[in-house]
């Protein structure tokens, strides 16, 4: 019965896996269709990533934000964190916002930093912030603390905010430099 479980839920993981990556390979083709020609230049010009940081359209914010979390090197792209915390913090548009939240988590998953985890704890616990932002700044913190390499729940089968922890968030917002 036990064995059979196992099995079973091999499978399962196994077809997620795949649904994951196909998902993933869709994600690419759209931001690679997003960025057309300019491709070449966010992957490798950092002042090309930063005139796209800068400029008024939401999805060219989100783009090079994408392009610095998913392709460019960490040692190179730790140079634009404060660019993932602003935009995070400040951004007009609610989609660059989740967008550099989402890569903030993956950029230093299992890392158990400290402030960072102390920002998105904030984020987390604003109830004027859009839940979508919360939740995902959430499932980033459990990212980033996830040091064994532990099975993250789903973005979409998390419950917002019956799912969350609070305890860790508070005590994130009461520990470490950049508590408030």
């Amino acid at each position: 019965m036990c064995e059979e479980r196992n099995e079973q839920f091999i499978r399962q993981a196994k077809e997620l896996k795949d649904k994951l990556r196909a998902l993933g390979n869709q994600m690419d083709q759209l931001f690679k269709a997003k960025v057309g020609s300019n491709l070449g230049q966010l992957l490798n010009e950092g002042s090309f990533v930063t005139t796209w940081l800068e400029s008024s359209d939401p999805q060219q914010r989100a783009a090079a934000l994408c392009a610095l979390s998913e392709y460019w090197d960490p040692s190179l792209r730790k140079d634009f964190m404060p660019w993932f915390e602003r935009l995070a913090k400040e951004d007009s548009n609610s989609e660059v916002r989740l967008t550099a939240i989402s890569a903030i988590g993956a950029m230093h998953s299992g890392t158990s930093d400290l402030p960072i985890m102390n920002l998105l704890a904030r984020f987390v616990s604003d109830s004027e912030e859009d839940e979508q932002i919360r939740k995902a700044a959430y499932l980033a913190m459990l990212a980033i603390g996830n040091t064994e390499g532990a099975l993250l729940p789903s973005y979409f089968g998390f419950i917002f905010p019956n799912d969350v922890n609070w305890e860790l968030v508070d005590s994130y917002l009461t520990s470490g430099p950049s508590a408030e």
